[in-house]
């Protein structure tokens, strides 16, 4: 799974931006989005099978680039609504609420809750049920507006003008009001913060940061620990 939304990045974003956020090296980016994977597999009451996530990763990899992938299936989980979660897939109702921060044993952690219906108060998207969208406006759960058509947008050339990255071609930013070339660096070679001359570090979903001058990779997060979630 980590590969397959590794691979999408490289396949289906901009040049400059596949390599901004993944790098050259696949592998290690993939070792980075496997973890939480690795780690729900494990959670208590979570009956989601590595089969389940080869065949989510088939349909990420088989959706054209500027379509969503077919959706996932998985197992529902063992656990009854108000149970401490941190994955939807610990749950029977196959929704984990996040609780506030303050409010869980740790962040990310949730109650294992039913979906809700139209007109409940929602924090996201992600607590109402199948087909509808929590309104940024009110915060209830309704009916999402008919997503806009995407349309293909052609990038200006170098030294075109511009009022915002989007404007500029692959490879390109807009600096002070023109298209530039955006260079990517690798870890150890020297960088530029503000971008000026515009130079980001490969790697971003490594943990690659501009550091004093020098791209540098910090040691990735450890993975979400779903048993951390019960209060002791």
């Amino acid at each position: 799974m980590g590969m397959a939304i590794c691979a999408r990045i490289h396949r289906c974003q901009p040049a400059n931006l596949a390599q901004e956020l993944v790098g050259a090296d696949l592998n290690a980016c993939a070792a980075v989005m496997q973890a939480p994977f690795a780690a729900e597999l494990g959670a208590p009451g979570a009956r989601l099978t590595a089969a389940e996530l080869e065949d989510c990763a088939s349909k990420r990899d088989a959706a054209p680039c500027g379509a969503a992938p077919a959706p996932c299936t998985f197992s529902p989980g063992a656990l009854a609504d108000g149970t401490p979660c941190r994955f939807p897939s610990q749950c029977a109702s196959g929704h984990c609420r996040v609780l506030p921060d303050g409010m869980a044993a740790q962040p990310g952690c949730g109650l294992c809750a039913p979906r809700l219906a139209a007109g409940a108060k929602c924090d996201g998207d992600h607590d109402c049920a199948p087909g509808l969208a929590c309104s940024a406006a009110s915060f209830l759960c309704a009916a999402p507006p008919a997503a806009p058509a995407l349309q293909p947008i052609a990038g200006a050339a170098a030294g075109a003008s511009c009022g915002g990255d989007g404007d500029c071609g692959d490879g390109l930013y807009c600096a002070s009001g023109s298209c530039a070339a955006l260079t990517v660096v690798a870890p150890g070679a020297a960088c530029d913060a503000t971008r000026v001359p515009a130079s980001v570090c490969a790697g971003e979903l490594l943990g690659a940061a501009c550091v004093a001058g020098t791209c540098v990779v910090a040691a990735p997060d450890p993975a979400p620990d779903p048993t951390a979630c019960v209060k002791p």
